[in-house]
């Protein structure tokens, strides 16, 4: 008697792969966020760690320059003072405190009873006389430096003989309770001159009549 023939087993189909799990998800949403949020944390460090460094490095540096035994400047990190012969239309000593784009002309002393009778007799005898072009904001401010001495200050721009390119700059007239006027002519290239604003603000507050 012949035996049945064997039917042969089906073959078992290959298990299907499993969904991933939340966590291989979620793992992969962070990764395609991660970029993102690296770029954006190093914006931040790299902006506001270079107002945070520019600031511990406008402290004075060095000791403090004095110009026409009348005012005494002390320059910040950085800043280098440079004697300059005095103006032909002033006739008073000057010093030069300077930093790459920025500059600021120290003018002293001279006789004065109102800083801003003193800032239009600069406009009027220096700026208009070296200037091309020349654009004087009409709103002068008035204050009081932390020394007690009055002060006037007015925005400019213009171009002017012997520098090539278009210059901005901020000038402050001072004037001491015992009549003595100081010229701070703080200037630089427009467009980076406000780089300079303030170290040359700093340095004009810090200033004291001698």
């Amino acid at each position: 008697m012949e035996a049945a023939p064997t039917v042969p087993t089906p073959p078992t189909p290959p298990t299907p792969p499993s969904p991933p799990s939340t966590p291989v998800v979620a793992a992969h949403r962070e990764r395609r966020w991660l970029p993102p949020l690296v770029v954006f944390l190093v914006l931040v460090a790299v902006v506001f760690g270079g107002y945070f460094l520019a600031g511990v490095l406008s402290v004075p540096a060095g000791p403090a320059v004095v110009v026409g035994s009348s005012v005494a400047v002390a320059p910040l990190s950085g800043w280098t003072a440079t004697p300059l012969e005095p103006s032909p239309v002033t006739g008073v000593p000057a010093e030069r405190i300077s930093r790459g784009t920025g500059t600021l002309d120290v003018l002293a002393p001279i006789p004065a009873r109102d800083p801003t009778d003193l800032l239009k007799r600069y406009v009027s005898n220096v700026l208009e006389t070296a200037s091309e072009q020349l654009r004087v904001s009409e709103d002068i401010q008035t204050r009081t430096l932390p020394s007690g001495a009055s002060a006037a200050r007015v925005r400019y721009d213009g171009m002017f003989t012997n520098v090539p390119t278009r210059i901005e700059g901020e000038l402050t007239a001072v004037v001491s309770p015992n009549g003595t006027g100081v010229i701070f002519d703080g200037w630089g290239p427009e467009g980076l001159f406000g780089y300079a604003l303030r170290d040359i603000r700093q340095m004009v507050a810090g200033s004291e009549i001698v």
